[in-house]
Formats: structure tokens, sequence, C-alpha cells
């Protein structure tokens, strides 16, 4: 009652109006509709929404009523690391192994900046610049090390002023900052490139920078700390600093809890699809769920090494959950859920058979990595997509303090698209727009600033839309800060675009 008190306040009544009269009639016998008389799109209020941070963002229609599987990912999905206290230890880590293979022991006084990388950036490792681009590969804005490029600057380094997304991640020279893991990493190579930068006896060159003590080259920079990194989470003390210190590192939801038991109570089978393996992801699970956390999946399986998973033939194993250790010479056949039995390995297609060939529509996935849990189950099986990025809680609060700014933004583009209304092929002169643009450009490095210093909003610059924008887009069906918000939709619900109707820019009129 308090709920329905807060979503429906008491009102005085008032006239009957057309639209009320119309949703009467929508209420009513399916017959009554031919009394219905349409009223002008714009005339129609919004629907109701739930709060803008308990919401799933649909971004293809998904039907949660033909939804039979529900599975999840562990690391940044249902096990949601504590920033920046995690990142912090992760960063300590990779600058621990790097001052190990010969690095000065000077760079302790590195520290990790939570308010310096973003995720969706490339990493030049030619040059160690950070860039910003759209959905299109168009170069938004840079830095080197931490120090911002001026779009001079930018056009002289890039004079295309756009990476071709057939570099993007795809080649040694541009990397993708696209997981939380990615994150601490990029952080830890641009702070020893401004580190080495500060110290420099010879600026001349923007490819090698000369110390008193040694020549470093970016590119070799960069596989300094990706082979440091591959160290630490190979090793084992990443782990055991996690482990030794859960409260500070693993943020408990109570809410987890009861959206598995919710989930399984509405008939849908839930299963865990990890790549951590069993003697961590029993720990995490027991501190998040507790001693029969496998009570609460119907399939479990860790490392699982996704993203080749879903396109690999390794074989499926059972894990002696007493041991740890897999155990050998039994082939699985079947899924053990009343004995909450745990696997290891295994593939997509081992999976499918396994569960009676269900696939499409009929499994929603939920992850935190977009190639490894996202493009992969949804381009190879065609799973449905529910993607869980943390950044929009932040996203979702820099919004409300930039909607003046987004209007004031909007207007700016108004004004300067009048400045050519009555001008065509035969219009010799460009009317004067630099004061306009000029306002347009503060306008959004003001609205940037309030998102992060440096790079700006994860999803967007200005009103283009970043790369990792695309990317959710393109494969995600549904996305949400947290994958407890699926508690606040019942369990047949129709997940529905915001615009409903399509709109192509032609379109507009209409709509």
């Amino acid at each position: 009652p308090k709920m329905a008190d807060e979503m429906y306040p008491s009102r005085e009544p008032t006239p009957l109006t057309e639209l009320e009269r119309q949703n009467s009639v929508l209420g009513g016998k399916l017959e009554s509709l031919k009394d219905m008389h349409d009223i002008p799109i714009t005339a129609l209020p919004p629907p109701y929404k739930r709060k803008p941070i308990s919401r799933i963002y649909a971004v293809r229609a998904v039907d949660f009523k033909s939804v039979e599987y529900v599975g999840f990912d562990m690391d940044y999905t249902l096990a949601v690391y504590k920033s920046p206290a995690y990142e912090a230890m992760v960063y300590d880590l990779i600058l621990t192994t790097l001052i190990k293979r010969g690095y000065e022991p000077s760079l302790r006084v590195l520290q990790y900046d939570e308010k310096y990388i973003i995720r969706g950036l490339l990493v030049d490792t030619h040059l160690g610049n950070f860039i910003k681009v759209d959905a299109y590969g168009n170069i938004l804005l840079g830095t080197h090390g931490s120090r911002v490029l001026s779009r001079t600057e930018l056009l002289a380094i890039y004079p295309d002023e756009a990476i071709s997304s057939e570099y993007v991640g795809m080649t040694k020279r541009f990397r993708l900052v696209d997981t939380y893991f990615d994150v601490p990493v990029a952080c830890l190579y641009g702070h020893l490139i401004q580190y080495y930068e500060d110290q420099a006896v010879d600026h001349t060159s923007l490819e090698n920078v000369r110390t008193a003590s040694m020549e470093l080259n970016f590119e070799l920079m960069w596989q300094d700390v990706r082979a440091a990194t591959e160290l630490v989470h190979r090793g084992s003390e990443m782990r055991e600093k996690t482990l030794a210190d859960l409260d500070k590192y693993v943020r408990k939801d109570a809410k987890l809890e009861r959206l598995l038991t919710t989930l399984r109570q509405r008939k849908k089978r839930t299963f865990l699809l990890t790549n951590s393996h069993y003697d961590f992801s029993n720990a995490i699970m027991t501190y998040l769920l507790g001693e029969k956390w496998k009570s609460f999946f119907d399939i479990a399986i860790v490392a699982a090494s996704k993203p080749s998973f879903f396109s690999g033939s390794a074989p499926l194993r059972e894990v002696n959950t007493t041991t740890g250790q897999i155990v050998i010479g039994k082939k699985v056949t079947a899924f053990e859920c009343a004995s909450n039995a745990v696997y290891s390995g295994g593939s997509l297609k081992v999976f499918t058979d396994l569960i009676g060939g269900v696939t499409g529509a009929r499994v929603l996935y939920c992850g935190d990595h977009i190639f490894g849990d996202i493009l992969t189950s949804k381009k190879v099986v065609g799973w449905r997509t529910l993607f869980v990025a943390e950044e929009l809680r932040h996203e979702v609060n820099c919004l409300e303090k930039t909607a003046g700014l987004f209007t004031h933004l909007a207007n700016l583009e108004y004004y300067k698209a009048q400045l050519f209304q009555s001008m065509d092929a035969e219009s010799l002169e460009p009317p004067d727009i630099s004061n306009v643009k000029d306002a347009i450009d503060a306008t959004v490095k003001t609205i940037d600033e309030v998102f992060n210093p440096l790079f700006g909003s994860l999803f967007r610059n200005g009103f283009s839309r970043s790369y990792f924008s695309y990317q959710m887009m393109r494969y995600a069906d549904l996305y949400t800060h947290n994958v407890t918000n699926i508690l606040n939709y019942p369990y047949f619900y129709q997940f529905i675009p915001e615009s409903g109707l399509q709109v192509l820019p032609h379109e507009r009129p209409v709509a």
C-alpha cells in the first residue's frame, strides 16, 4: 500500500478528459476499441516509468515470459567489486610486478586515480595516447598520458580524424579498454608515460622518451604493462588479497538471493557461467549467498574460458566440490541439478545439448563484458542479452545535473541550423557560425567535465554516441546498472525499446 501511494498520489477529482475517457475504453472490453478516437502523438503524456536508476533499458524487444533459462556471469555481474578499492589493489599489484621485473622503485609514488580512465577508450600503444571515438571511429578527444591533446595536435597525429573500425581492438597498435579489469591497467600505463615524460631529458621525440637512466618506447612499455598484468592474473596474490578482505573488495547485495529465488519460483531455470575457477568462485558465491549457494542455480559452470566457450569444443567436466579438482574419467551426460554439482570448461554445443536444445530467445544471459559475454553469445547462438554497466549509476546522476546544459546545447544546435535555412546551391557565402560553434564546444566541454574531467561520459560526447555506446546498442538487448533490477519487473514483462516506433530521421515529422 505504501508503494501504491507513492506511485499513485491522491489528487482532487477532475473532469474526465478525452485521454482519460480513452484510457477507460482501453481498459475495458476489446470490442469497445471501436469507440476510441485517436489524439495527436504529441498530446499523449509519457507512460509510467520506474526511477532511472531502477530501470532496465531496452535496445530490442525482449519477451521475458518466453525466457526459460536466465544465465549469469560472476565477476562484476553477480559479484560487484567495490570501486576504487579493488582497482587500486590490482593497480598496485601490477606496479609491484613491473618493479620486480626491472622498473625503478621510485615508481612506488604512483597511485590509482579513479577519475582518470573510463571504459571504451582506445590505447594507441605506438604513441602513448588515449583516444575516445564515436560510433563511426571519428576521434572525439584524446590525451597523451594524462595531458589533454588539442584539436590541432590530434589533427597532426591523426590526419584522417578517425580510426577505422577494423583497427579498433583488432590490431596490436589500437587496444580497447572494454572491461573493468582493463581500467587499472590503462591507468598505470598513462601514469608511467606521464612519470617518464616529466623527468625526460629529451622531449624532441613523441615515440622515444629519454630519461637519465633508460630509454623507453611506448609500445614496449605497453607490452611490459600487459606482461605484468598477465602475471598478476595468472598468479594467486590478487585472488588471495580479495578473499582475505571480502568486505573491502566485494559489495554484498541482499537482493541477490531474492532475485535467484523468485526466478526459480517463476519457473525460470538459472545458470552460472563464469571464467573464474572453482576455488575462487566458491569463496565469492559463498560470501554472497551462503554455503548453499549452489542450490540457487540449476547449473553452475566455472573456468568457462569465454568467449571461446561459445565457439570452441572443450570437454565439460564435473568438479569435486570437496577437493576443488576435476573428476577424471567421468563423462558428463546430464546436469545433476539435484546434487548441486559444479562443472568446469565445456562449450556452447555441449551446454545446449544437455539442456535439450533450448537456445535463442528462450535464453537470457547477463554479463558485464561486451566481447566476452554479450557479443559472442548474441552473434553465435542468438541468446538474449542483458548488459550490466555499473557506470550507469554515475551516468544517470550526471544526466540529472546537466539537463539544463543539454537543453542549452539543443538550442545552440537549432540556432546553428537556422543560419542555413534560406541557403541552397546558389548560395556563395557561408554564414559566420564561429561564435555558435565556440558556444557549442564550450557547452560540450562543460557537460563532459561533470561526467569525467578528461574523457566525459562513457556513452557520448555532446550529441555524439561513443564507440562503447555503439557496441552496447549493437549487441545488447537490454542494459542496466545492476542485475537485481530484474526484480523491479514482473516475469511476464515485455521489454520494448524506449521510442516504441523505431523512428528514422525522415520519419520524425510523423512521429
